[in-house]
């Protein structure tokens, strides 16, 4: 008894499976953002970073930054140990992500005009001058972390190692 039990679980499961893959194929072609919303609450920040590159071409360079790093991100020159709902005490000095451009606000602000392309978890914003500006996205579960920086002008200890961004809320 307890074998046929097992059986009929174990099928039931793949059944359960085949429709779920089904839901999510037929949402991915009739409503992209909604299913890009789905699979980042489901199956983590990851999965959906795969499946929004695999949507969104960022192998060509594109003004329009990937929406997940839109914002203002507090910086600093060491990782914090710190939870997802940590707000920065301070947002001076800070890096401002946008489309077309970086902007640097502190005490040396700058506007870099940029286009993105983006490899895995790095977005590179690349300057008119040819320097690029790596941005490297850190997630634990489904939601960004924070971010790594390197090679941002005006910043000197991005040319050494990354700083690190925490978003300003």
């Amino acid at each position: 008894m307890g074998v046929v039990l097992l059986v009929g679980y174990v099928f039931l499961l793949e059944h359960e499976e085949r429709t779920m893959d089904a839901y999510y194929s037929d949402l991915r072609d009739s409503n992209p953002a909604r299913y890009l919303t789905e699979i980042r609450q489901a199956h983590g920040f990851q999965v959906y970073l795969d499946e929004y590159l695999t949507l969104n071409d960022y192998k060509t360079p594109t003004t329009d930054v990937p929406p997940f790093l839109i914002g203002r991100w507090s910086l600093f020159e060491e990782e914090k140990r710190v939870g997802d709902d940590f707000i920065p005490s301070s947002c001076l000095l800070s890096l401002e992500i946008e489309d077309e451009r970086l902007k640097l606000l502190g005490e040396d602000k700058a506007v870099f005009p940029v286009e993105y392309t983006m490899n895995g978890d790095i977005a590179t914003a690349h300057r008119p001058d040819g320097a690029p500006v790596l941005i490297q996205v850190i997630a634990y579960g489904s939601h960004v972390h924070h971010i790594e920086v390197q090679n941002l002008p005006g910043v000197p200890a991005s040319s050494d190692g990354p700083v690190y961004g925490y978003l300003c809320r």
